[in-house]
């Protein structure tokens, strides 16, 4: 459309020069044929002007351009018929002074009519490049939505996966800090068996062959050394029932049982 309007904009100082009174009449004729050629060029650039296979400024039509995924959502773009018939410049003859004042009009009309379209295209392609950047802008928030619901965040996942390994360490040392208190208990049982229904104590350990059936009652004492003495016989029921542990049998906890045990010695050392 830039060269169409070239075109009638040199039509225009066509006109000028022929409707001056001292133009001979050759000078009018030569630049009538000029015009004629002129206008043959616009009819050209009208009719080769297409896209897609569809022609665009031979006749006027509107074309609606899809711009959504549901109906109606559209841009229509009307186009204005673009050749020497539909701007009103066809049937210019400037051979005469008449003529050339005439075709003054004519083509100052064609000049504003063209000039009318082309806002108009640019309009039309303003509002398209603009719902492009939407549709644009739509996609980018779809693919960002879909990769927060099937995509991991990997700063959260690292956070949880660090908080997981301090707990399990934690965790860790705990259980084996109680396994290695019982087992303490457990080697002082093993290193100080006791007697059926008493206690035996004395600085070197427990008498030779004392029995070790009471296990299979389910009931026993410990004696407990400390320093040159042996800690009375409500310390070992405290010792015993705070490690809160079965017998090999599976007898009640010690806690339990302690007070059913009658010892069979009338008393233990102070």
């Amino acid at each position: 459309m830039g060269e169409v309007s070239n075109i009638l904009v040199r039509m225009r100082e066509l006109s000028v020069q022929a409707a001056n009174g001292t133009t001979a009449a050759s000078d009018r004729a030569a630049i009538q044929t000029e015009v004629t050629t002129l206008l043959g060029q616009i009819d050209d650039i009208a009719g080769r002007t297409d896209f897609n296979g569809t022609n665009l400024f031979d006749d006027a039509s509107t074309f609606e351009i899809q711009t959504g995924v549901d109906t109606g959502q559209t841009v229509a773009i009307a186009f204005t018929s673009m050749n020497a018939a539909g701007l009103g410049v066809d049937g210019i003859d400037m051979s005469t002074t008449a003529g050339a004042s005439t075709a003054m009009g004519l083509i100052s009309t064609a000049i504003d009519t063209v000039g009318t379209e082309r806002a108009n295209l640019g309009a039309a392609q303003n509002r398209l490049e603009a719902t492009v950047n939407n549709l644009t802008s739509t996609a980018t928030n779809l693919t960002e939505s879909r990769s927060r619901i099937e995509d991991a965040d990997f700063s959260a996942e690292s956070t949880k996966l660090a908080a997981e390994q301090i707990l399990s360490q934690a965790s860790t040392a705990m259980l084996a800090q109680a396994n290695q208190s019982q087992q303490g208990v457990l080697n002082l049982l093993r290193e100080f068996p006791t007697h059926r229904g008493g206690a035996y104590w004395s600085g070197n350990g427990p008498p030779t062959g004392a029995p070790m059936d009471h296990f299979r009652r389910g009931a026993f004492i410990c004696g407990l050394q400390t320093t040159g003495r042996t800690k009375s016989r409500q310390g070992h029921y405290a010792s015993l029932a705070s490690a809160n542990l079965l017998t090999p049998q599976g007898a009640p906890p010690i806690g339990r049982v302690l007070s059913r045990i009658q010892p069979r010695d009338a008393g233990m050392a102070e």
